[in-house]
């Protein structure tokens, strides 16, 4: 998402509208890649980095309002953290906290939280998740927060301007699914 540019720039949208169609590991590859990415270093790009990076800056559809919701979202970051991977809460409770929770969101919060994670400064709760808090013998599905907690799964529809939700978080089981 941050590399959303305007429509206006047309070389630019055409590269935003090319990594959208990339199949769904292709994307979280080059998605891994880009928040590696330090257009400082020289470091080798892969062939689908180099289609869309951009070497100049540019105006972005969205312009960010962290200084609004950051706090909000670490907040809520480091809660779902805290239940998911307190061993003190069984795993039964730890549902129903994380639904107590989900609970408070409203569909616009969650709308949000969707498009937040699949940013690089949400990527930490699903995307590149924290897998050194898990403990040995645990499934990786743990450390997935959004889809281990069913924490989007009341958005309505299919998409959100036309990003599906199952291409970034297909195990959730949504309202429209039942």
């Amino acid at each position: 998402m941050k590399l959303k540019p305007k429509k206006e720039f047309v070389e630019r949208w055409e590269k935003w509208e090319l990594l959208l169609s990339y199949d769904f590991k292709r994307f979280q590859e080059t998605c891994r890649e880009l928040y590696d990415y330090n257009p400082n270093t020289t470091k080798n790009l892969s062939v689908d980095l180099k289609n869309i990076v951009y070497s100049t800056e540019f105006d972005k559809y969205y312009n960010g309002h962290q200084h609004r919701l950051g706090h909000y979202f670490r907040h809520l970051f480091q809660t779902v953290k805290y239940i998911n991977y307190n061993d003190d809460i069984k795993e039964e409770e730890k549902y129903f906290y994380a639904k107590t929770l989900r609970a408070q969101l409203s569909t616009y919060e969650q709308a949000i939280l969707f498009i937040n994670s699949i940013t690089t400064l949400g990527y930490k709760w699903e995307l590149l998740p924290e897998e050194n808090l898990l403990k040995k013998g645990d499934d990786k599905i743990k450390c997935k927060l959004i889809t281990n907690n069913q924490l989007i799964k009341n958005l309505p529809g299919y998409h959100l301007s036309g990003v599906t939700y199952k291409s970034f978080y297909p195990d959730i089981i949504y309202e429209f699914d039942d």
